[in-house]
């Protein structure tokens, strides 16, 4: 088990400790196109950004504060926490191949894949929605989902996520791997200089395990 010297920067093993094979996959990101949904809606309703509204032009973490009016930012809020917002997202490019990809390999290398979501507490109908998405586009990650607030209480070799939270690192058993977008890449984003994988990067990047 490896896990990030915050001080360094650099992985080492964390000692006294069975080693886990799995990989957990974050939802929004990785599987789900949250930023592409909210750039076309954005588009659509003629909102008014501080940046070309498009994924590939955000440079922060939450794509409402690049909405400059307050009363836009907070119809787009609305529109994120209301019902529907998360069964109508589509699948990231790449997924819905990548994962099955992914499944094959770790399943012959024993390594186990699930999916770990931090569910938004400010929509009621966030986490049946998630689990009613996976049911479309992922059903083999469905059972085994975890949901949880707090990711680094779930236990495994490593986690991809594109905004994984440093203290949830620093407390975690897994590895961090980010999945690569715009702003996750600049600095000061603590987690810019971490290792990224992307969907149809070598899977041995993602878990040395997997062959690909």
């Amino acid at each position: 088990m490896r896990y990030v010297d915050l001080n360094s920067g650099q992985f080492r093993p964390r000692t006294g400790h069975p080693r886990f094979r799995t990989i957990l996959l974050d939802m929004d990101g990785p599987l789900a196109a949250f930023d592409h949904r909210f750039w076309d809606l954005v588009r659509e309703l003629g909102i008014r950004s501080s940046v070309q509204p498009y994924p590939e032009h955000q440079t922060a973490r939450y794509s409402t504060d690049h909405i400059p009016s307050r009363s836009e930012r907070r119809h787009m809020r609305s529109l994120v926490d209301g019902p529907g917002w998360f069964t109508s997202l589509e699948p990231t490019a790449g997924a819905v191949a990548g994962v099955q990809q992914l499944l094959s390999a770790a399943d012959d290398a024993g390594v186990f894949v699930a999916v770990c979501s931090k569910p938004l507490v400010s929509s009621p109908t966030c986490l049946s929605e998630k689990v009613e998405w996976l049911t479309t586009y992922f059903p083999d990650l469905v059972a085994t989902a975890n949901f949880t607030p707090d990711k680094s209480l779930v236990v495994a070799d490593t986690l991809l996520d594109d905004a994984i939270l440093v203290e949830q690192a620093r407390a975690a058993f897994w590895r961090p791997v980010v999945f690569p977008t715009t702003w996750n890449q600049l600095e000061p984003y603590p987690t810019f200089d971490w290792p990224t994988w992307s969907w149809g990067d070598p899977l041995s990047q993602l878990h040395p395990m997997l062959a690909d």
